[in-house]
């Protein structure tokens, strides 16, 4: 199964990392909690995944050639955004995050790539939520 975001994703750019960091901002835990924290990120007309303020994750991304709606938990911590999803509890997928001058967010892959670009519209603007159930909502709280 392919995972669009936060999962494996294919890089878009590749970058060297002393050049990259000349260019962009590394964004801290604080900056990445006030940047996520109730906002939509949105990724290639590939996924939408709303940032809920007590920290639950909603993602709506294609996968095998269909969109799929998943349920999860975010966090900002060590500089970095991390995900857990309740399909997949052994792994936690963190992230570095960079704000470049224009204010375009990239996500930071492990092998100094970019490994997406992403835009932040405030809220819920996909009304993910309302596709969610307060079952699985209270999972994906029980896994923070």
């Amino acid at each position: 199964m392919t995972r669009m975001f936060p999962l494996a994703l294919a890089a878009i750019a590749t970058l060297s990392a002393p050049a990259f960091a000349q260019e962009n901002k590394q964004l801290n835990t604080n900056e990445i909690q006030a940047t996520f924290a109730n906002r939509t990120a949105t990724a290639d007309d590939q996924m939408v995944e709303f940032h809920a303020p007590d920290g639950v994750a909603i993602i709506r991304s294609r996968e095998d050639g269909k969109m799929v709606v998943r349920v999860g938990t975010w966090k900002a911590k060590s500089n970095t955004v991390c995900y857990k999803y309740t399909d997949d509890l052994e792994n936690e997928y963190c992230w570095r995050v960079y704000r470049m001058a224009d204010g375009v967010h990239f996500l930071w892959g492990t092998e100094n790539q970019i490994i997406v670009e992403i835009g932040f519209r405030d809220g819920d603007s996909s009304k993910l939520e309302r596709r969610v159930s307060p079952e699985a909502r209270a999972q994906a709280l029980s896994i923070r």
